[in-house]
Order: C-alpha cells, then structure tokens, then sequence
C-alpha cells in the first residue's frame, strides 16, 4: 500500500503527537524492587502535581497503587534526592514530600503509613535519604541534611530507632564532612560502608570510601570508628556494594586508582586492605553522583549483571566476581539503570532502547524481557534514529554528539529543502545524552527539524579527562563544542544553516545563554529553561550541594569584591553582561519555587534582555521547582516553545515567498 505523503517546508510538518500526549503518558517506573513473588517501583504522576507514588504488580500483572492519598513519595536531600523508599521484610519505609520525615507503612494491611521521625522545626529542617534498616528492623540508618538557615545546613550519618507506635528523634553516627552518599550493609549487617567528600570538590572530583562496623550500647546502636578504603587526590570513588563473601565492590577513576586503567571507572574488589581490579575497560561502570540510588551493577548468585558505558551508550555485561573477566550480554538496550537484585541469577532494572521507551525490565535466564508493557506514541517508522557523530573541536581534541534526521512517515520536503537544526544541550555539566528513545527529541523530527544532541567536554561516558576537561572552562569549553558541531553538522550539508534553534535546561540554559552571546551569528532562536545568566547571582543563593561547584568550573575562587570586577571570570563568564550580543528571539521559563536556579536568575536576564530591546517571551510557573514536574507546566512550556519556533520558521518561509 503506497502511503501519499504531504510536501511542507521542514520544521513546519505536523507533528506525530502533542505535547498533551507527551507529558499525559504513563509514568516511567523507577528504583524497581523485588518482594516476594511482587515488583514495586517508584513512579511520579504528573497529572497529579509530580506526586510521587509506590506501586505494586503481583505474579498475574494486577497492579496497585500503595501510596495513599495525602502522601508523595520523595526526598530533596541535595534537592535533587533519588530513591526515598527502603523495604524491610513486609515494611515499607519512606520519605513524604510534603514534611520530609520517614514513614512506616505495612504494606499487607489497610493501616496508613505512620511517621518514625519528629516533625521539623521551622529553624531546623530535616531530610534524609540512602535509608538502610538494622538491628534486625530495630534501627534505621541513613543520610540527613539538616538545615537551620539557608547558610547553615549540614549534612551526616544519622540513626532513628524505629518500633510501632513511637516516634524518636535522629541520632548523629558519623559528621565531619560536608557530603556522605551510597550507604550499603554487609548481609550480616554488621558492617557499613559510604563515600563522602568536601568543598570545593564535587563527588566525581575527589571522594573517599569509609567502611565502619556497628555496635549495640546501652544507648542503641553505635558506629566504630571509619576506616578508609580509598582516599587520594584526583580520584574519585561510587558505586559502592557488599558482595555475598563480605568484601566491598567499587567504582573507582584517577590518577590514584590501583591497578592499569585510571581513566575510567572501572570495578574492584576490597579484601583485607588490598584492591584486585575486576574490569580492565575504557568505558564507565561508575556516574557521577548527582542523585542517590542509581546502582550500575547488582552482586548475583554466580556473576556481577553491570552497566558500563561508552561513546555508543550503555551495555550490560556480566563480570567474574573474582577477575576472570567480562562477557557482553546480546541486547538492544542502550539506556540501562537503577538495578536491584530481584533473587538468584535475576534482577530488575530500567531498560530503555533506540525505538522503544524506557521500561521495567527483568533480567532471567541470561536475557532481558520487559515485564511492563509500554504504549509507545511513535510507529516505528516515525522514529527518528541517531547517529553518533564526533568532531574537532578547541585544543586539538574532539566532542561528541548524537544527529537524529527528521523524521515523520506523513511528510516529504519540497526539493532542495534543507530541515532547520535544533541544538539540545544536556542540563549536566557532567550529565549526558542517551542514544536511547527519547520523546522530546522525536517531538521535534516529527516537526521536521534535525536535532543534534552536544556531549560536550566535560560529560561523562568518555572518561575522566574528558569529563575534567571542562573545569576552568565552563561557558567557553561547552560553547565551543556547541558552535563547532554546529559547523560540522553544516558542513556535510544536512541542515540549513541559517535556521538553528538551541534548548537547554539549568546547566543547558546556561549553556544556550552562553552560546546566544558568544556565537549571535550561529542562532535562528534560543530557549532557556531555568539558565543562568549571572554568575555572581547564583554562587549567592544557590544551594550547598552546588555552592563551590561554579569556582571549579570556572577555574576562580569565589570571592565577592574580586567577583564584581569585570575582569573576573565570575563576571566574563556571566551571559547578562553580553545580552547585547543576542542578535535573536529567547524564551525563557522558570519555576517559581526553584532553589537550585531560583526565580531572581531568570528575572535578571528579562530585564537585561528588556533594557537592550531584544525579542523575548517569559514564562514563569507557580508551584514549581527545578525541573517541572506537574504535567500542566510541561505541556504549557514545550507548547508554548514549538510555537515560538514555528512561527519563526513560519515568517521565514513568508520572507522567502516573496
């Protein structure tokens, strides 16, 4: 049967599905967990404000809701948080968004979950996170963030007794540093094991292994002294896990790492103060430690089941326990995260691939099989797949990206019709873009639009230099590499050049601010989601997981006269000294209850674009935070942002026609 397609200018088809269709999908399960013959995961609804909810699917495929109304499971250690739940024999214990205390909550009776911690001050705010239960269920170990002002927040090991019908204040175990994360016990429970770190490095920059042993007192439960594992300058560890003999598993990269390979994150094995190196590869089994609760790899009866990752995307391998060696596992995943062991040989995770969506996944009898089904938007020929493309850039090295074509089975392009190009940058620094099925990026091939999606310097999956080699440079280094595959990707003659459009979000907002004003002639119109414009605004009242992060990555200590003066790199880096330079239309959204950028950055660089006479659009979203999460905000801002586009593209078009 010979489709008959429609002929339109690229970027102006119509699309393959709406906004409304993207963001009312069903949710994308998270932090999987086996219970029995059961699976339990982490969803967040959108339609719901962002509330976050436990559900359940029993053997038949039933599935339930276990969260009760009036309760969202998250935490926002950091901000960002990560997994907020633990399960303990039929317990759940969990984190609720709304008071930031634990909650018991059983999950084969009605009764409604139950809070074991005290409700906060108002000058003394508690959050936890990594939560682990003890002591036979007795206690429960965690990490909390305490927060008395906004300038005053410390972070440490804590423990709260827990019995039914009690509530007990949090116990300080171990403090002393600014940042813990990754707490696993040994399967005696005997013995605890965590990273932690300082300013002004981040975890990926320099971190230390501790492992300590537990102690009953008359007191409760107590923590020997820490010992260090592993704690060297320029080295970084994650990932860390108890193996069924009693031996710590980590990731460790840099310059300090034992064994041959230290530019990677490779596995080893800690055994009585001596280190035997598991993996031996230039790809990534570690990430850097952005949220809490993403294991790469899970310790099975007969082998590791890891992630590890490189230029092509994730893969899952099987590893020797004892360094016999890596056997790659047939499969079409590319996106591959948060593993658990659901028993035995088998574990669950979330497996993404390049045509389908990223879904609850289980791994039994040596091969992946989706355990959830998932209602894809796209037909198969409407997905538009990409290829990975590297390129020169600054210094002689090179940067890396994903090109995806346009893509739509409806629409053909009037001859000699270049598709206009869409710059997506990742909200990293040290984050990075799948090649895995993402909706957003085929919400745009559908248009007609190619989009090229920037790895810039500085993003993981390329090894440690790679991701080190933007500090000193952020907002030149990335810039560079944006410009520079823009070129390239012009070059070989797959788009117009004159109709490139750039998004990017937090990290990526800056980013494309950067970009506006450094490369004016490169850009048809930018979009800016929760960007930094001024520098010195955010090292002000930015929050602490990032407070010494910008000094890094700029490569100058904070210091606040110095960083009024125009020759400091808080100033020169900052794109609201440069809006001048904008040569085309932005628009910018933003959260109103956004801590990490809040509100005032965004509201800056408005009035800066407003006082030099720029084309603008300002969209600010009442209720939200960094990183939108209610489905109202989401569809309004990609609707409101293709329209933008379009219309640019449309007025274009009529230019030309006459």
């Amino acid at each position: 049967m010979t489709r008959d397609l429609k002929t339109a200018p690229h970027g102006l088809w119509t699309g393959l599905f709406d906004a409304k269709a993207l963001f009312e999908k069903p949710a994308t399960p998270m932090y999987p967990v086996r219970r029995k013959d059961r699976t339990i995961w982490l969803e967040t609804r959108t339609e719901e404000g962002g509330r976050g909810v436990l559900m359940e699917r029993d053997s038949s495929g039933a599935e339930c809701c276990l969260t009760p109304e009036g309760f969202s499971v998250r935490s926002r250690v950091h901000e960002y948080g990560g997994c907020p739940y633990t399960l303990h024999d039929d317990t759940c214990y969990f984190v609720n968004d709304g008071d930031q205390r634990i909650y018991r909550q059983y999950l084969d009776v009605p009764p409604d979950p139950q809070p074991v911690t005290p409700r906060s001050k108002t000058d003394d705010a508690l959050r936890y996170i990594d939560l682990c239960v003890v002591a036979g269920g007795a206690h429960l170990v965690c990490v909390m963030e305490r927060e008395r002002s906004s300038s005053d927040i410390e972070n440490c090991l804590a423990v709260v007794r827990i019995e039914p019908g009690a509530i007990h204040d949090p116990r300080v175990l171990h403090r002393g540093h600014d940042f813990y994360a990754n707490l696993v016990l040994d399967s005696a429970h005997r013995r605890i094991a965590w990273f932690q770190w300082d300013d002004p490095n981040m975890p990926w920059d320099r971190s230390e292994a501790m492992i300590a042993s537990f102690s009953q007192t008359r007191e409760g439960l107590r923590l020997g002294a820490p010992a260090s594992v592993i704690n060297a300058s320029e080295t970084s560890v994650c990932q860390l896990a108890f193996d069924d003999d009693g031996d710590l598993l980590l990731a460790i990269d840099g310059n300090s790492a034992p064994g041959m390979n230290q530019d990677f994150w490779n596995l080893y094995r800690w055994r009585g103060g001596e280190f035997i190196q598991l993996t031996f590869d230039d790809k990534e089994y570690g990430a850097p430690h952005w949220v809490f609760g993403d294991c790469r790899y899970v310790v099975l009866q007969d082998y590791l089941l890891a992630v590890r990752t490189g230029a092509d995307g994730d893969e899952l391998v099987t590893v020797d326990k004892h360094g016999g060696g890596v056997e790659v596992v047939r499969t079409d995943a590319v996106n591959i995260k948060q593993l658990s062991r659901a028993g035995g040989n088998e574990a669950l995770m979330i497996a993404a691939t390049r045509d389908r969506s990223p879904t609850l996944t289980m791994w039994r009898h040596e091969r992946l099989t989706p355990i959830k089904s998932v209602r894809e938007l796209l037909p198969g020929d409407g997905v538009s797949r990409p290829e990975a493309v590297e390129y020169p850039t600054g210094n002689a090295e090179v940067a890396h990206a994903y090109f995806y074509p346009p893509c739509n089975p409806h629409y053909t392009a009037p001859e000699g019709d270049a598709p206009p190009m869409l710059v997506m940058v990742h909200g990293g620094p040290t984050a990075r873009s799948s090649n895995a099925l993402d909706l957003t990026r085929q919400y745009w091939t559908g248009f007609g639009f190619a989009v090229l999606d920037v790895n810039y310097r500085g993003s993981t999956g390329y090894g440690r230099a790679y991701r080190q080699s933007l500090l000193g440079r952020w907002g030149q280094g990335d810039t560079e590499d944006i410009a520079k595959g823009i070129k390239y990707i012009a070059d070989l003659g797959w788009i117009n050049r004159d109709c490139v459009f750039i998004r990017g979000r937090s990290a990526g907002g800056y980013a494309v601010l950067s970009a506006l004003t450094q490369y004016p002639e490169a850009f048809a119109a930018g979009a800016c989601y929760y960007g930094i414009g001024d520098l010195l605004t955010l090292v002000r009242i930015t929050h602490k997981f990032e407070g010494r992060y910008t000094d890094r990555l700029i490569g100058e200590d904070y210091r606040s006269e110095r960083a009024k003066d125009a020759t400091s790199r808080f100033y020169t880096r900052s794109p609201i000294h440069f809006v001048s330079a904008i040569s085309c239309p932005v628009i910018v959204f933003q959260g109103r209850e956004d801590k990490v950028v809040p509100p005032d950055i965004s509201r800056e660089i408005v009035r800066a674009l407003k006082r030099h006479g720029r084309d603008y659009d300002y969209i600010e979203y009442p209720g939200e935070g960094h990183g939108f999460r209610t489905s109202d905000a989401n569809i309004d801002a990609l609707a409101w942002e293709a329209g933008f586009f379009r219309d640019i593209l449309s007025a274009n078009a009529r230019a030309e026609a006459h």
